[in-house]
Order: C-alpha cells, then structure tokens, then sequence
C-alpha cells in the first residue's frame, strides 16, 4: 500500500526550526478513487501560504503486511512494525 503525501516547509528564521509539515495525505486506493483532485487543492492551497518556502508530494511505498497491519491495528493495538520500503517524489 503506497501512501502518498504532501509536505510543506515553512519560512525559517534559523536552519531547522520547522520540521516539515504534513499538508494532506491519502493511500493509493483513494487517488484511483478520485482523491487527486483534492490532493491538488491541498497542494495549490500549501504553496499560495506566504509563510510556506517548499511544498512537495512524496509517494511513501509499504510492502503490503504493512496495509494488513494497519487494517488488523485499527482494531486492535496500534503499534506497526512494518518498516517503510522508500520514498520517492510523487
């Protein structure tokens, strides 16, 4: 299950003062589902922010224990332990 999210990163007046933040975030599933749209109003929205120096779209890739895990821990206990397999930019 491939999660794809969008990081904004706000003007610093030192290096590091802000860790990235997560503007909008949504599983694979729901962009073949039609949440590309929305993605892209989050996204346009994260960079018209004049406090905001970079946005960009990641696409974090899971194997799929990862999705079974969430699914089973949603229920149950909510500790993963499914190790991310990459990023790379969406």
């Amino acid at each position: 299950m491939d999660l794809i999210v969008i990081f904004k990163q706000r003007r610093e007046r030192y290096p590091e003062e802000y860790a990235p933040e997560v503007v909008a975030a949504c599983t694979e599933y729901e962009m073949d589902d039609g949440a590309g749209k929305w993605m892209d109003e989050q996204e346009a929205e994260a960079k018209a922010d004049s406090d905001t120096v970079a946005v960009r779209r990641f696409r974090l890739k899971f194997d799929d224990k990862f999705r079974v895990e969430v699914r089973k821990f949603l229920v149950e206990d909510p500790v993963i332990e499914t190790p991310c397999d990459g990023v790379e930019q969406a």
